[in-house]
Protein backbone atom coordinates (compact mmCIF):
# COMPACT_ATOMS: atom_id res chain seq x y z
CA UNK A 1 0.00 0.00 0.00
CA UNK A 2 1.63 3.40 -1.02
CA UNK A 3 0.18 4.87 1.99
CA UNK A 4 -2.64 6.00 3.96
CA UNK A 5 -3.08 9.24 6.01
CA UNK A 6 -5.85 9.67 9.02
CA UNK A 7 -7.02 13.07 9.22
CA UNK A 8 -9.45 12.63 12.83
CA UNK A 9 -8.83 15.09 15.17
CA UNK A 10 -8.75 12.07 17.64
CA UNK A 11 -7.98 9.11 16.09
CA UNK A 12 -7.60 6.08 18.15
CA UNK A 13 -8.79 3.29 15.91
CA UNK A 14 -7.94 3.99 12.35
CA UNK A 15 -4.47 3.95 12.56
CA UNK A 16 -4.09 0.89 14.31
CA UNK A 17 -6.02 -0.83 11.61
CA UNK A 18 -3.80 1.11 8.86
CA UNK A 19 -0.57 -0.31 10.69
CA UNK A 20 -1.78 -3.82 11.29
CA UNK A 21 -2.40 -3.70 7.34
CA UNK A 22 1.62 -2.59 7.37
CA UNK A 23 -0.16 0.60 5.61
CA UNK A 24 2.43 3.94 6.09
CA UNK A 25 0.05 5.88 7.98
CA UNK A 26 0.17 9.28 9.35
CA UNK A 27 -1.92 10.90 11.97
CA UNK A 28 -2.89 14.49 13.25
CA UNK A 29 -3.89 15.64 16.35
CA UNK A 30 -3.97 19.53 16.42
CA UNK A 31 -4.25 20.55 20.22
CA UNK A 32 -1.24 19.95 22.62
CA UNK A 33 -3.15 17.92 25.24
CA UNK A 34 -4.76 15.51 22.22
CA UNK A 35 -1.30 15.36 20.73
CA UNK A 36 0.23 14.51 24.28
CA UNK A 37 -2.99 11.68 24.59
CA UNK A 38 -2.45 10.23 21.08
CA UNK A 39 1.35 9.85 22.05
CA UNK A 40 0.90 8.09 24.74
CA UNK A 41 -1.70 6.05 23.11
CA UNK A 42 0.47 5.11 20.65
CA UNK A 43 3.58 4.11 23.19
CA UNK A 44 1.37 1.86 25.00
CA UNK A 45 -0.63 -0.15 21.55
CA UNK A 46 1.34 -3.38 21.14
CA UNK A 47 1.99 -2.59 17.60
CA UNK A 48 3.84 0.38 18.10
CA UNK A 49 5.96 -1.41 20.97
CA UNK A 50 7.84 -3.13 17.95
CA UNK A 51 9.70 -0.42 17.41
CA UNK A 52 11.29 2.81 19.40
CA UNK A 53 9.48 6.36 19.02
CA UNK A 54 11.82 8.67 17.09
CA UNK A 55 10.88 12.20 17.44
CA UNK A 56 12.31 14.71 15.59
CA UNK A 57 10.72 17.74 17.49
CA UNK A 58 7.84 18.30 20.10
CA UNK A 59 5.67 17.96 17.53
CA UNK A 60 6.30 15.19 15.58
CA UNK A 61 7.35 11.20 16.22
CA UNK A 62 7.50 8.38 13.79
CA UNK A 63 6.65 4.62 15.30
CA UNK A 64 7.66 2.27 12.94
CA UNK A 65 5.20 2.56 9.51
CA UNK A 66 3.39 5.64 11.50
CA UNK A 67 3.85 8.95 11.84
CA UNK A 68 1.88 11.47 14.54
CA UNK A 69 2.14 14.93 14.11
CA UNK A 70 0.63 18.14 16.12
CA UNK A 71 -1.04 19.74 13.13
CA UNK A 72 -4.62 20.83 12.25
CA UNK A 73 -5.85 19.66 8.45
CA UNK A 74 -8.19 22.30 6.73
CA UNK A 75 -8.33 24.37 3.85
CA UNK A 76 -5.76 26.46 3.73
CA UNK A 77 -1.82 27.22 5.03
CA UNK A 78 -1.07 29.19 8.38
CA UNK A 79 -1.93 29.34 12.07
CA UNK A 80 -5.59 29.38 13.56
CA UNK A 81 -6.92 29.44 17.24
CA UNK A 82 -8.77 25.87 18.27
CA UNK A 83 -10.81 25.49 20.60
CA UNK A 84 -11.70 22.51 22.70
CA UNK A 85 -13.91 23.97 25.35
CA UNK A 86 -13.23 21.21 27.90
CA UNK A 87 -14.34 18.25 25.50
CA UNK A 88 -12.68 15.07 24.40
CA UNK A 89 -12.97 16.98 20.97
CA UNK A 90 -12.24 20.19 19.04
CA UNK A 91 -12.42 22.52 16.04
CA UNK A 92 -10.88 25.54 14.46
CA UNK A 93 -12.48 28.89 14.73
CA UNK A 94 -15.42 30.31 16.10
CA UNK A 95 -18.43 28.00 13.83
CA UNK A 96 -18.99 26.07 17.20
CA UNK A 97 -19.86 28.91 19.84
CA UNK A 98 -23.53 29.02 21.43
CA UNK A 99 -24.08 26.00 18.82
CA UNK A 100 -22.06 22.54 20.65
CA UNK A 101 -20.28 25.31 22.88
CA UNK A 102 -21.62 27.08 25.69
CA UNK A 103 -20.52 30.73 25.80
CA UNK A 104 -18.41 30.01 29.00
CA UNK A 105 -16.59 27.72 26.72
CA UNK A 106 -15.83 30.19 24.10
CA UNK A 107 -15.25 33.24 26.35
CA UNK A 108 -12.70 30.75 28.18
CA UNK A 109 -9.32 31.84 27.01
CA UNK A 110 -7.96 28.67 28.76
CA UNK A 111 -10.10 26.83 26.00
CA UNK A 112 -8.35 28.26 23.00
CA UNK A 113 -5.06 27.81 21.76
CA UNK A 114 -3.03 28.37 18.38
CA UNK A 115 -1.90 25.57 16.05
CA UNK A 116 -0.68 24.64 12.84
CA UNK A 117 -2.77 24.27 9.86
CA UNK A 118 -1.68 22.29 6.27
CA UNK A 119 -3.76 21.12 3.59
CA UNK A 120 -3.82 17.84 2.20
CA UNK A 121 -2.70 19.10 -1.31
CA UNK A 122 0.13 20.34 0.69
CA UNK A 123 1.29 17.02 2.20
CA UNK A 124 0.71 15.56 -0.69
CA UNK A 125 2.37 17.54 -3.41
CA UNK A 126 1.57 16.92 -7.03
CA UNK A 127 2.64 13.45 -7.18
CA UNK A 128 1.69 11.12 -4.23
CA UNK A 129 -1.28 9.10 -3.80
CA UNK A 130 -2.94 7.94 -0.54
CA UNK A 131 -4.95 4.67 -0.41
CA UNK A 132 -7.12 5.97 2.04
CA UNK A 133 -8.06 9.35 3.56
CA UNK A 134 -9.97 9.36 7.06
CA UNK A 135 -11.38 12.47 8.30
CA UNK A 136 -13.55 13.18 11.37
CA UNK A 137 -12.75 17.06 12.18
CA UNK A 138 -16.08 18.14 14.15
CA UNK A 139 -17.88 19.63 11.36
CA UNK A 140 -14.78 21.11 9.34
CA UNK A 141 -15.13 18.18 6.86
CA UNK A 142 -15.52 19.90 4.02
CA UNK A 143 -12.95 22.23 4.56
CA UNK A 144 -10.63 19.77 4.04
CA UNK A 145 -11.75 18.43 1.13
CA UNK A 146 -11.35 22.04 -0.15
CA UNK A 147 -7.87 21.66 0.94
CA UNK A 148 -7.57 17.77 -1.17
CA UNK A 149 -9.13 19.49 -4.45
CA UNK A 150 -6.10 18.83 -6.64
CA UNK A 151 -5.74 15.11 -5.23
CA UNK A 152 -9.44 14.31 -5.40
CA UNK A 153 -9.37 15.91 -9.35
CA UNK A 154 -6.53 13.68 -10.40
CA UNK A 155 -7.80 10.82 -8.55
CA UNK A 156 -4.84 9.99 -6.61
CA UNK A 157 -6.86 9.19 -3.36
CA UNK A 158 -8.67 5.82 -3.68
CA UNK A 159 -11.02 5.58 -0.97
CA UNK A 160 -11.91 8.68 1.20
CA UNK A 161 -13.89 8.16 5.05
CA UNK A 162 -15.46 11.14 6.09
CA UNK A 163 -18.27 12.17 9.44
CA UNK A 164 -21.19 13.30 8.13
CA UNK A 165 -23.03 15.19 11.24
CA UNK A 166 -24.65 17.87 13.35
CA UNK A 167 -21.60 19.86 13.12
CA UNK A 168 -21.31 20.79 9.40
CA UNK A 169 -23.87 23.42 9.47
CA UNK A 170 -25.57 25.64 11.48
CA UNK A 171 -29.15 24.35 10.31
CA UNK A 172 -27.51 20.87 11.31
CA UNK A 173 -26.96 21.52 14.65
CA UNK A 174 -29.99 23.27 15.61
CA UNK A 175 -31.79 20.08 13.91
CA UNK A 176 -29.77 18.46 16.41
CA UNK A 177 -30.05 20.91 19.53
CA UNK A 178 -33.38 20.78 19.37
CA UNK A 179 -36.81 18.72 19.20
CA UNK A 180 -39.06 21.50 18.37
CA UNK A 181 -40.41 20.82 14.51
CA UNK A 182 -39.41 24.30 13.62
CA UNK A 183 -35.67 23.27 13.90
CA UNK A 184 -36.41 20.34 10.99
CA UNK A 185 -35.71 21.57 8.41
CA UNK A 186 -37.72 20.62 4.94
CA UNK A 187 -35.82 18.48 2.35
CA UNK A 188 -36.97 20.81 -0.30
CA UNK A 189 -36.16 23.66 1.56
CA UNK A 190 -32.84 26.07 0.88
CA UNK A 191 -30.03 24.74 2.64
CA UNK A 192 -26.69 26.24 3.84
CA UNK A 193 -23.83 24.25 2.39
CA UNK A 194 -22.67 22.03 3.27
CA UNK A 195 -25.17 19.22 3.11
CA UNK A 196 -24.70 15.64 2.10
CA UNK A 197 -26.29 15.68 -1.31
CA UNK A 198 -24.08 18.53 -2.34
CA UNK A 199 -21.35 16.64 -1.37
CA UNK A 200 -21.93 13.16 -3.07
CA UNK A 201 -22.66 14.83 -6.07
CA UNK A 202 -19.32 16.54 -6.39
CA UNK A 203 -17.42 13.51 -5.51
CA UNK A 204 -19.46 11.68 -8.31
CA UNK A 205 -18.46 14.41 -10.85
CA UNK A 206 -14.43 13.89 -9.81
CA UNK A 207 -15.00 9.82 -10.37
CA UNK A 208 -16.29 8.80 -6.58
CA UNK A 209 -19.10 6.72 -5.85
CA UNK A 210 -20.57 7.23 -2.27
CA UNK A 211 -22.01 5.28 0.38
CA UNK A 212 -23.03 5.10 3.71
CA UNK A 213 -21.11 2.50 5.86
CA UNK A 214 -20.99 1.29 9.49
CA UNK A 215 -23.13 -1.99 8.81
CA UNK A 216 -22.73 -4.96 7.23
CA UNK A 217 -23.83 -3.56 3.67
CA UNK A 218 -22.66 -0.18 2.64
CA UNK A 219 -25.73 1.87 1.24
CA UNK A 220 -25.15 3.02 -2.22
CA UNK A 221 -25.95 7.30 -2.35
CA UNK A 222 -24.69 7.78 -5.70
CA UNK A 223 -26.99 8.84 -8.61
CA UNK A 224 -30.12 6.96 -9.08
CA UNK A 225 -30.02 5.05 -5.82
CA UNK A 226 -29.62 8.71 -4.07
CA UNK A 227 -32.92 9.64 -1.87
CA UNK A 228 -34.04 12.75 0.39
CA UNK A 229 -33.88 10.75 3.19
CA UNK A 230 -30.20 10.18 3.70
CA UNK A 231 -29.80 14.00 4.34
CA UNK A 232 -30.31 12.52 8.00
CA UNK A 233 -28.63 15.37 9.74
CA UNK A 234 -31.28 18.04 8.70
CA UNK A 235 -34.00 16.15 10.56
CA UNK A 236 -32.48 14.02 12.85
CA UNK A 237 -35.72 13.34 15.17
CA UNK A 238 -38.25 12.37 12.44
CA UNK A 239 -39.26 8.76 12.95
CA UNK A 240 -37.77 6.96 10.32
CA UNK A 241 -34.61 7.73 11.80
CA UNK A 242 -34.31 5.28 14.82
CA UNK A 243 -31.65 5.80 17.15
CA UNK A 244 -30.87 9.25 16.42
CA UNK A 245 -31.04 11.57 19.53
CA UNK A 246 -29.86 15.25 20.14
CA UNK A 247 -26.70 14.39 18.38
CA UNK A 248 -26.08 12.93 14.43
CA UNK A 249 -23.14 11.35 13.04
CA UNK A 250 -23.27 8.87 10.50
CA UNK A 251 -20.30 7.59 8.43
CA UNK A 252 -20.07 7.92 4.48
CA UNK A 253 -17.31 6.49 2.28
CA UNK A 254 -16.64 7.80 -1.48
CA UNK A 255 -14.38 4.96 -3.53
CA UNK A 256 -13.06 6.26 -6.62
CA UNK A 257 -13.73 4.30 -9.83
CA UNK A 258 -9.84 3.85 -10.71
Amino acid sequence: LPGSIDAKDHGQDAWEVCVAFGAATSAFEPSQSGFARLSSLVASSSQALQSMAVCSNSSRCTHGALTIERLAISSELGKARFNRGGQSTGSIGQRGCELWLSPAECEDPKNWEEVQVSTIDALLGPLRTLDVLKVDVEGLEAQVLKGAAEALKTGRIGLLILEYGDKWSEQTALAAKHYAADDHWEWTLARTEPVLRGLVQFLASLGYAGYYVGTKTPVPITGDMWHDVYEACLAPHRICYNGLGKVCWLDVAFAHAS
